[in-house]
């Protein structure tokens, strides 16, 4: 499923004309946020709304979760991590418009270009991009804003981006800004800590030695909002 989003968000942002800096740069920040799954909620919202992911994205499509509590409920949601009241309020808005669940990838898609072309500086940056830590810097400071903007999360968000670049574009420029293997929970990325912590209490991984490739790390997230975990 992960694979898929790749080629679909790299495909999607080609035809908007952005240099492959530029979509480096913004894929490797939505991996920071969501690890590219579009029904992604905020892992620090799973115990207090007694939900997860899939149970989220189902109730908010029926109706069960209505728009008012999805819009107030100060959660992270989709691609984006979507989380500030009128941002959420107006992702619903449109998914109802184009009658789209509210996970789904391409109507996220959507929004999100609707929202970046509001966004005149940042769109040049991307567009006259030179590398893809300008074009994840650029991301991250203009656009996604997180509470920790620092050296480090910069550092980290642009070897992601890097990492998709050499994907998809196949001609590395240089060596991966951050290393490729993740050993221990400190490094894994915000997304992903609930899962490795629930494999590491279970005795499945070694927190001193967990060698984890961010495909690895996918995959397991992907498993474990599925239920081969257990709780």
């Amino acid at each position: 499923m992960a694979e898929l989003a790749e080629v679909t968000i790299w495909k999607f942002f080609k035809g908007k004309e952005l240099n492959d800096y530029a979509v480096a740069g913004i894929m490797g920040n939505l991996y920071a946020e969501s690890g590219l799954l579009s029904d992604n909620l905020q892992d620090s919202f799973h115990s207090s709304l007694d939900m997860n992911d899939e149970e989220y994205t189902n109730a908010v499509d029926v109706g069960e979760y209505s728009k008012e509590d999805f819009v107030n409920d100060g959660a992270g949601y989709g691609l984006a991590q979507w989380t500030y009241w009128s941002r959420k309020a107006a992702l619903y808005d449109f998914a109802k418009s184009q009658n789209k669940s509210i996970s789904d990838l391409n109507m996220q898609l959507e929004f999100l270009w609707g929202e970046l072309s509001e966004y005149g500086d940042l769109m040049d940056k991307l567009h006259n991009a030179k590398s893809v830590r300008e074009a994840s810097d650029a991301f991250l400071l203009d656009f996604e804003r997180p509470a920790d903007q620092g050296k480090e999360q910069q550092l980290r968000r642009a070897g992601y981006a890097q990492e998709f670049y050499e994907d998809n574009v196949h001609t590395p420029l240089v060596p991966p800004i951050i290393p490729k293997r993740y050993n221990n929970i400190e490094e894994i990325p915000e997304w992903a800590k609930g899962t490795i912590q629930k494999l590491i209490n279970k005795g499945c991984l070694k927190n001193a030695s967990l060698d984890l490739s961010l495909d690895m790390i996918r995959i397991f997230v992907v498993n474990d909002r599925a239920g081969v975990y257990g709780a």
